[in-house]
C-alpha cells in the first residue's frame, strides 16, 4: 500500500519510498493524534507489561481528498515502543518522545507527497484501530535505554530498513 500510495505521489512530486523512509529518519526527531472522541481521554496510551513501558498504535491515515489525494488511498502505521520502566525514562517522557518522532514521521511523509510544509502537520486524517487486515505499510519500532532511542522504520512492501540511534545527549 505504501508503493500506492507513493505512486500517486510520483505523479504529482517525484517521490519514491527510499527517500520516504530516509526523510522520517533525516529530522531525527521523536505526533501522537489528539483523542478521536472524549471517551478516548481516559484511556491509558502507555501499559506496563514485563518490566517495561510499552506503547503500541495501529494507525490507518489518508489525506481524505486534501490537496487532490483520492479517499481511498490510505497508509496502514504499526508503532511500537518500549522502555524500561525502572526509571531509565519517565513515563511523561516516554510519550513525548514517541509523539515527536511520529509527528517528525507524519511531517516527514505529508512533504514528501507535495503538501506544503506550512500545512504539512495535521494535513493526513488518521483513525486507530484495534489490529490491521494483513500486514502495516510501515512499522516504528522504538526501544529506549539510558543512552537514547533506537529507531527502525521498515517498509513492508519493499522490505527496506533503516534504524538510527538518537541518543539523548
Amino acid at each position: 500500500m505504501i508503493h500506492r500510495f507513493l505512486d500517486f505521489a510520483a505523479t504529482r512530486r517525484r517521490a519514491c519510498a527510499t527517500r520516504l523512509v530516509g526523510a522520517c529518519l533525516a529530522l531525527g526527531l521523536p505526533g501522537l493524534a489528539p483523542a478521536s472522541d472524549d471517551a478516548s481521554l481516559g484511556e491509558d496510551l502507555v501499559e506496563v507489561r514485563d518490566g517495561k513501558l510499552v506503547f503500541e498504535s495501529y494507525t490507518v491515515c489518508g489525506l481524505s481528498g486534501h490537496f487532490g489525494w483520492p479517499d481511498e488511498i490510505k497508509l496502514r502505521q504499526y508503532a511500537y515502543a518500549e522502555a524500561p520502566s525502572n526509571g531509565v525514562i519517565s513515563r511523561d517522557n516516554f510519550v513525548a518522545a514517541i509523539a515527536v518522532y511520529l509527528t517528525a514521521v507524519e511531517f516527514s511523509l505529508a512533504t514528501e507527497v507535495g503538501v506544503p510544509p506550512m500545512q504539512a502537520f495535521g494535513a493526513f486524517d488518521c483513525d486507530d484501530v484495534d489490529a490491521f487486515e494483513g500486514k502495516a505499510d510501515v512499522e516504528i519500532r522504538m526501544t529506549m535505554d539510558g543512552g537514547g532511542m533506537n529507531v527502525e522504520v521498515l517498509d513492508t512492501t519493499s522490505g527496506q530498513v533503516i534504524r538510527r540511534t538518537l541518543p539523548w545527549q
